[in-house]
């Protein structure tokens, strides 16, 4: 839901398309696959890591602040389903910062 939309209903939180659209670019321009058959390929996101994890951490805004609504995300997966990648461009990302953490655990 637009800014000005959520205004009118007074919401506390919008979501910000261009935003989320800003950080899928940045995974798909900038981040490539490290080892395996993909190795030194640029990394493209699958569906469900676009829509239900980047977008979703990086498009929801606050109205008061219009800073993120999330600071922390939390993702569980069995292995092998290609979650490390989206965390790690999260902790190193747009928004990197002395303060910011990335675990993991197998």
């Amino acid at each position: 839901m637009p800014k000005a939309e959520a205004a009118k209903l007074g919401l506390k939180y919008y979501f910000d398309q261009d935003k989320a659209d800003h950080a899928v670019r940045f995974f798909e321009e900038f981040l490539t696959h490290s080892k395996g058959q993909f190795a030194g390929q640029p990394f493209t996101l699958l569906s469900w890591q676009k829509h239900d994890v980047i977008e979703e951490i990086f498009g929801w805004m606050r109205m008061e602040s219009d800073t993120r609504k999330y600071r922390v995300g939390y993702i569980e997966v069995p292995k092998k389903n290609g979650v490390l990648a989206p965390a790690a461009g999260c902790r190193g990302g747009q928004d990197a910062n002395k303060a910011s953490r990335l675990f993991s655990a197998a």
